[in-house]
């Protein structure tokens, strides 16, 4: 679950604007990378990488929150990951999504019923999330980065 707006603007950890002038790059090995017994990796650099391109992050509507809460966890999504948000209003079914339901934030995926949209957890011990009032996308999740320790 994502904070609410107010803490969210609080918190500096919380919403963080992707830097133009920064743009992540990093080599991108394509040797097969066995994480059983260390072999020789190939010292071959193919290409470099970058993040922003890999995530197709368009500035400056591109922001990272910090995941807290559990309820994303059966698709890889973890307390303390931080997510890439792309600002949109509006998303495709199953899509992963930064929702506003009632004036609260939360990251779920995105649904449709007979009923209406309203956003399904991703944690077989949470309920679905309908709107009693409202239900607005504030953006559409493009990606994960997660730090060891």
């Amino acid at each position: 679950m994502i904070e609410t707006n107010e803490n969210i603007v609080d918190k500096k950890d919380s919403l963080k604007e992707i830097n133009p002038q920064k743009p992540s790059g990093a080599p991108l090995i394509l040797s097969n990378l066995k994480a059983g017994f260390a072999s020789i990796m190939d010292d071959k650099i193919e290409k470099r990488i970058s993040f922003d391109e890999l995530l197709k992050i368009n500035l400056p509507s591109t922001f990272v929150f910090k995941v807290s809460g559990d309820s994303m966890c059966e698709i890889g999504i973890l307390d303390g990951d931080y997510v890439v948000i792309q600002k949109t209003q509006s998303a495709n079914i199953d899509d992963i999504v930064l929702g506003i339901v009632d004036n609260e934030f939360s990251l779920k995926t995105y649904k449709k019923d007979a009923l209406g949209a309203y956003l399904k957890p991703e944690n077989k011990d949470y309920p679905i999330i309908r709107p009693k009032f409202s239900l607005s996308i504030f953006g559409v999740a493009k990606g994960i980065v997660r730090k060891f320790k």
